[in-house]
C-alpha cells in the first residue's frame, strides 16, 4: 500500500493517553498499551507548571529515564505525569486521533518504498533532543531500483509542491547564491553542531530528497550534511542547500556516493563548509553552485559520471578520479589550483563548453602525478585577475603528455556582468556563440550561467524609413 505521510512540528499537542510514574519506574508503556519509543513526543506535568512538549530520550538505566527540553534539561521521575499523543502521520492537519507526525524521525521510520513524506517548513527542525533526537536522521525504508519504486521525501511551505520549480516558494540555487537562502523556500534541518551527519543514507535505493537545507554539524572529519553508506543506489538530491559541515555530500572511502544511477541537481553549497579535500564527493552532479573557501576542491567525481552546468567559485578545483567523466558547461572561477584536476591513471575527462578561470598560479587543466587522459575543446580559458592565464595546461606525471588547447577553444575574457558581485552571466559574443554545436548545427554557449548578450543601452530614435505612411485616396 502506498502512503503519504506528513510532518509538522508546530501542530498543537493532542492528548490521547496518560500515565503516571514514580522514581522506581521506567517509562516503557503508556495507558491503553503501546510503547514509548526514542524520539516520541511527550508532555510532562511538573508540579505548579503548565504542560510542555518533550521528546523521550531513552532509558538511562534501571529506574531512571530522561525527558529533554530546552538545552537538554533532565528531570527525575518522582511524582510526575506523562501525557502522550498518538499520530499516524497520514493527515496534513489533525483529524480525530490522526494527524501529522511531530518529528521527521517518526516519518522516516514509518515510510517505505512507494510512499511519500511531506515535511512542513515551520521554524525548522533541530537535532537537539527537543525537536529531534541528537543523532543522524536516517530512512528506515527504501525504494527499489529493480522495480522502479521510489521513496520521496520533500519539503513544503504551505501546500505540498509549493517549493518546487514554478511554485510560490521556489528559490533557485543561483538566487540563493546572490541573495542568501530564503527561509520561506526551504525546510531547515539543523544539525545543532552535533558530532554526526545530519542525514545518513545506509544501503538504500531510489530515495528522492527535495527542498531541504542541511547544515550545522561540528564540521569535524566525517560529519557531513548528507552521508551515504554501504552501496546506496539511485539516490536523488534535488534543490537542496548545504553549509557548515565537513562535506556537503560524502560517502564511505570506496563509495563517494550517491552511487551508481544517482543524480544531484540544482543545489547550492554555502561558503562556510570546512576545508576538506572536497565539498562534494559524488558520481555525477548537475546544476550545482559551490561557493568555496580555502584550497579545497569543490566537486570530486569518482567513477563514471558527469559534471554538468555547475558554478564553482573560489576554492581548489573540479577533481576527477576513476572512470570516464563528462565535464560540460561549467564555470570555474578563481580557484587556486587546476580548474580541472585529473588525479587517477584510469580517469578520462571529456571537457567541453566550460569557462575555466583559475588564479594565475593555477591551470585550466592539471594532470596530477597519477595521470589520466583528457579530451577538451570549445572551452574559454582566462585568468581570474582579468589577464591571459600564464600556464593553460600542466602535467606532473613523469612521461605524461600535457593537454593542448582544442581547435575551437579560445583565450578570451568572458566579460561577466559582475563577477565580484556574483553575476557570472557572460557578455562576450565569442562565449555566447562559441560552444559545441547542437544536433541542428547551431552554436551553443559556454559556461554554466546562460545569458543572451547584454547590449549597452542606447537612445531610441525613430527610423523614418520604417514608419508607416497613410495615403489618402
Amino acid at each position: 500500500m502506498v502512503d503519504t505521510y506528513y510532518v509538522d512540528n508546530a501542530i498543537p499537542f493532542r492528548v490521547t493517553s496518560t500515565c503516571s510514574t514514580t522514581g522506581a519506574d521506567t517509562i516503557d508503556t503508556i495507558a491503553g498499551g503501546g510503547s514509548i519509543a526514542v524520539g516520541d513526543p511527550l508532555r510532562l506535568n511538573i508540579s505548579g507548571s503548565d504542560w510542555e512538549i518533550f521528546r523521550f530520550a531513552g532509558d538511562l538505566g534501571a529506574g531512571v529515564w530522561q525527558l529533554n527540553r530546552n538545552h537538554g534539561i533532565s528531570y527525575p521521575t518522582s511524582g510526575v505525569s506523562i501525557k502522550y499523543g498518538i499520530y499516524d502521520g497520514k493527515a496534513q492537519e489533525p483529524s480525530g486521533d490522526a494527524g501529522p507526525f511531530p518529528t521527521i524521525a517518526r516519518a522516516l521510520a514509518a515510510a517505505d518504498g512507494g510512499d511519500a513524506i511531506n515535511i512542513k517548513k515551520n521554524s525548522g527542525y533541530k537535532l537537539d533532543n527537543v525537536d529531534q533526537i541528537a543523532e543522524p536522521l536516517s530512512p528506515t525504508g527504501s525504494g527499489s531500483v529493480e522495480n522502479n519504486i521510489k521513496l520521496k521525501i520533500s519539503g513544503f511551505n504551505t501546500t505540498p509542491g509549493d517549493m518546487d520549480a514554478g511554485g510560490q516558494y521556489y528559490q533557485s540555487p543561483y538566487e540563493a547564491y546572490l541573495d542568501g537562502i530564503d527561509s520561506d523556500c526551504i525546510v531547515d534541518i539543523d544539525g545543532n553542531g552535533g558530532a554526526f551527519s545530519v542525514m545518513e543514507i545506509d544501503a538504500k535505493e531510489n530515495i528522492v530528497f527535495k527542498n531541504f537545507y542541511f547544515h550545522n554539524t561540528n564540521i569535524l572529519i566525517g560529519n557531513h550534511c548528507v552521508y551515504v553508506k554501504n552501496q546506496s543506489y539511485g539516490i536523488v538530491i534535488e534543490r537542496c542547500f548545504f553549509d557548515d559541515a565537513y562535506r556537503a555530500i560524502a560517502g564511505t572511502s570506496n563509495n563517494y556516493a550517491p552511487a551508481d544511477g544517482s543524480l544531484i541537481s540544482n543545489c547550492y553549497i554555502g561558503p562556510t563548509w570546512t576545508k576538506a579535500s572536497s565539498a562534494v564527493r559524488v558520481i555525477g552532479v548537475l546544476n550545482f553552485i559551490v561557493r568555496n573557501v580555502g584550497n579545497a576542491c569543490g566537486l570530486q567525481v569518482e567513477g563514471s559520471g558527469g559534471i554538468l552546468d555547475n558554478l564553482i567559485v573560489g576554492g581548489g578545483n573540479v577533481l576527477t578520479g576513476n572512470g570516464s567523466v563528462y565535464i560540460q558547461n561549467n564555470t570555474v572561477y578563481n580557484c587556486t589550483g587546476g580548474a580541472i584536476f585529473i588525479h587517477n591513471p584510469e580517469a578520462i575527462a571529456n571537457v567541453f563548453n566550460n569557462i575555466l578561470m583559475p588564479q594565475q598560479a593555477g591551470n585550466a587543466i592539471l594532470i596530477y602525478t597519477a595521470g589520466g587522459s583528457v579530451r577538451n575543446d570549445y572551452n574559454c580559458i582566462w585568468g581570474a585577475d582579468g589577464n591571459p592565464l600564464a600556464i593553460l595546461f600542466a602535467t606532473n606525471k613523469s612521461g605524461g603528455t600535457t593537454p593542448v588547447l582544442g581547435d575551437n577553444s579560445i583565450e578570451a575574457d568572458p566579460e561577466f556582468v559582475n563577477a565580484a558581485g556574483g553575476d557570472f552571466r557572460p557578455r562576450n559574443p565569442l562565449i555566447l556563440r562559441g560552444g559545441q554545436k547542437d544536433v541542428a548545427g547551431n552554436p551553443t554557449q559556454m559556461g554554466a550561467v546562460l545569458q543572451q548578450y547584454q547590449f549597452a543601452q542606447r537612445a531610441r530614435t525613430a527610423n523614418i524609413g520604417r514608419l508607416g505612411i497613410i495615403r489618402n485616396a
